[in-house]
């Protein structure tokens, strides 16, 4: 079976898995801005004020690079108030 290609208003919107019609980019953008207006705020109805850490725990571990033979790579961590999205 073929790949489906998702059509609107008899438009293809989607083809090799690839939105044709939105700007990827200026929509990360926008949602990283959004967040990052948003998530200092998110605890301030809350009597504890938790961060947005506190209130939406990562749900896997950090990735960490598996050691090269006889070499050591380092943990990679995200400082905790750090909620960049990279694209």
């Amino acid at each position: 079976m073929g790949q489906l290609e998702p059509m609107v208003d008899g438009q293809i919107v989607v083809r090799d898995r690839k939105a044709l019609n939105l700007d990827e980019q200026a929509a990360a953008q926008a949602v990283q801005e959004a967040g990052e207006r948003t998530w200092p705020q998110m605890g301030a109805a809350d009597w504890a004020n938790p961060d947005a850490d506190q209130l939406s725990p990562q749900s896997f571990p950090i990735w960490e690079e598996p050691a090269v033979s006889g070499h050591e790579s380092p943990p990679l961590a995200r400082p905790a108030a750090d909620h960049s999205c990279t694209s």
